[in-house]
């Protein structure tokens, strides 16, 4: 070897004439030229490693499944969705217009084969929460005809539930502010108005329903009042339906203060007369109706 070669300058000279390290034929120089430049072809140090690779890719191409084009026909489509549906892991998108594709699509997914086949079990916040059993069955009829999985029709009829509780929560709260709200306008007279306005139900053929609601003490305030009023307006025999002013011994707010207004406008009334015999009597009464309002 000449003094001023190196075994890297021979290294080099074998690259460019064609021939790799171990001596071998190198892969970018032994394809024709119109392969040469390939960058693929880079990764192959020797032709030997090159048809490795081409074996390799043959072997694959030979296992892989091949999508049909256009033109393809029925039974090459055919073939290729057989071919899919033998894969592991893979499911092939039902013809949902076909109604035996769907239902089977839609059991492999969870679905069951009739509406018992579903259950609902209330959370442990719901577990005190009522539900009609004839609403939980219509939804289950439903999610059948859907395709629902089990545990979709779980989720969502607790989604369901949950928003009814939180509903009757809520309308069992405002009926309570309704209530309390009542209570202050008629102060102490609450208990007897409404005695009297669940007479005016009964006596006027109201709904049983409207009945048991205002004994249970879920009508409204407004429905409360209207009722009471309606009393106060009957003449004849409906009259007894309001408790005689003489007789009764609880008034409202507005119905005091009116006996305070009439006794003070009244300067013939027994509390301005000191020497009447009701006198006594007239100024204990005043008394107990400035307690009443205060």
């Amino acid at each position: 070897m000449p003094s001023w070669r190196t075994p890297k300058d021979d290294n080099n000279n074998n690259q460019e004439g064609g021939q790799n390290e171990g001596g071998q034929e190198n892969a970018t120089t032994a394809v024709p030229e119109s392969f040469k430049g390939t960058a693929s072809l880079a990764d192959f140090k020797d032709v030997e490693s090159l048809g490795e690779a081409y074996v390799s890719l043959k072997q694959y191409q030979g296992s892989s499944i091949r999508i049909p084009g256009e033109e393809a026909g029925d039974d090459q489509r055919s073939e290729f969705y057989g071919k899919l549906a033998e894969v592991d892991g893979v499911m092939l998108r039902p013809d949902f217009a076909d109604a035996e594709q769907s239902t089977e699509f839609y059991r492999s997914l969870g679905a069951p084969e009739k509406a018992d086949g579903y259950e609902y079990v209330p959370s442990e916040e719901l577990k005190d929460f009522k539900v009609d059993d004839g609403r939980v069955a219509m939804f289950k009829e439903l999610a059948l005809k859907q395709g629902l999985s089990k545990s979709q029709f779980s989720n969502i009829m607790s989604s369901i539930v949950s928003a009814d509780a939180a509903g009757a929560a809520k309308a069992a709260e405002d009926r309570t502010a309704e209530i309390q709200g009542l209570k202050t306008d008629w102060g102490d007279a609450y208990d007897q108005n409404m005695k009297t306005a669940l007479s005016v139900a009964k006596a006027t053929g109201a709904p049983e329903a409207m009945i048991e609601a205002i004994q249970a003490g879920n009508t409204g305030k407004e429905l409360n009042k209207w009722l009471y009023a309606l009393a106060t307006k009957f003449e004849g025999e409906g009259k007894n339906l309001m408790d005689n002013q003489e007789r009764r011994e609880h008034f409202t707010p507005d119905e005091i203060r009116g006996q305070i207004s009439d006794i003070m406008g009244n300067p013939k009334h027994p509390y301005f007369d000191s020497g009447h015999p009701d006198h006594k009597r007239a100024l204990m009464k005043m008394v107990d109706l400035q307690r009443r309002v205060a």
